[in-house]
């Protein structure tokens, strides 16, 4: 073999092997994985609320990683939440379907908030919505005042297309469903 065929085949190599790594080092779209068997019923009430989410965040889903779903039989408060460090959300059941899409579309909002790097950027523009009133994220006086679980609530809405179990104890701020509908969109 010749130096130039060698040079070939070298060059080859070299481009080849760096599409390798560009392919296996790509950033891939975050994934729903339930860590048990699922009902026939709750997962469909998953995967309806999974491909909404995607849907709404399809620009997005490469910003976080992947979630796990967990079902549980008691939580220590509440019907559902999410570990942040086991990147898992947790939703008591019994439950009913609309309930648990609730729980499950509030809860992948805390996983956006907490796995995403671009998220810092929407969290000081919704802080700074008018009658947001708190300006620490996570702390308020009461849960319903809480930023964060303001982003969740208007997340819960673009997902579903309502918001019943906290409507009436949680007003959303005005701008919030579309500044976060611009964000999830890329823009932001």
């Amino acid at each position: 073999m010749s130096s130039r065929q060698r040079f070939g085949v070298a060059a080859v190599a070299f481009v080849f092997g760096w599409a390798v790594i560009a392919w296996l080092t790509r950033p891939h779209p975050g994934e729903l994985l339930a860590e048990q068997d699922l009902p026939a019923d709750v997962q469909a009430e998953v995967d309806a609320v999974w491909d909404r989410f995607t849907e709404v965040f399809a620009p997005r889903l490469t910003c976080f990683d992947d979630v796990s779903l967990l079902l549980v039989e008691s939580l220590p408060e509440g019907d559902a939440r999410y570990l942040v460090e086991e990147a898992r959300i947790e939703i008591l059941i019994p439950t009913s379907p609309r309930r648990f899409r609730e729980s499950l579309a509030h809860e992948l909002a805390h996983h956006v908030e907490h796995g995403c790097d671009a998220f810092s950027d929407l969290r000081g523009d919704f802080i700074g919505l008018p009658d947001v009133g708190c300006d620490s994220w996570f702390a308020a006086e009461r849960w319903q005042e809480t930023p964060s679980e303001q982003w969740a609530e208007t997340v819960v809405l673009m997902v579903n297309g309502e918001r019943v179990r906290h409507a009436k104890t949680m007003a959303l701020p005005d701008g919030g469903a579309d500044l976060v509908s611009a964000w999830a969109a890329g823009s932001g």
